[in-house]
């Protein structure tokens, strides 16, 4: 849900509160320096980017610029990796997200280590689901099985 809705700049990002007129200044509160948008919190942030570099190799030699939104990121990516590594990157992400929010909240500011030791916990929870989903012919635990349609009576 995360990543259509990112993908969708459908994200609060101030930017978008600006617009809508609910927000009165749309610079990124972390960095101060640019207008804060989803490829801004996600992708050109000097923050975001202390966190790239931490990561995956290929992603830290991306050309920071290179991308316009975050669906030709996204599809620049997935012709250049694996789908393992588009699940990693789909999960910094989101740990990205969840440290914006943080920080506008709560006042706290997680390092970049965090955040990708963040993003690893919850991609590790997500493949042992899908691994247990597997397990079970195809069916997903976590929804109590797939259930066959019946019409109504």
């Amino acid at each position: 849900m995360f990543m259509w809705r990112a993908g969708n700049d459908l994200l609060a990002t101030k930017k978008n509160l600006f617009v809508r007129k609910i927000s009165d200044d749309s610079m990124c509160p972390i960095c101060l320096q640019e207008e804060e948008s989803v490829m801004h919190v996600l992708w050109y942030c000097p923050a975001a980017n202390d966190v790239w570099a931490g990561f995956l190799k290929i992603v830290q030699k991306w050309k920071i610029q290179e991308e316009t939104n975050l669906l030709s990121l996204w599809e620049s990516l997935t012709k250049k990796l694996h789908k393992t590594e588009m699940e990693a990157i789909a999960a910094i992400m989101r740990s990205l997200w969840i440290r914006r929010n943080v920080f506008i909240f709560e006042q706290k500011f997680t390092s970049p280590s965090s955040v990708i030791r963040s993003a690893k916990d919850f991609l590790n929870e997500f493949q042992q689901v899908q691994t247990q989903s597997m397990g079970q012919g195809g069916n997903n635990s976590a929804m109590g099985g797939e259930k066959k349609w019946l019409p109504p009576e």
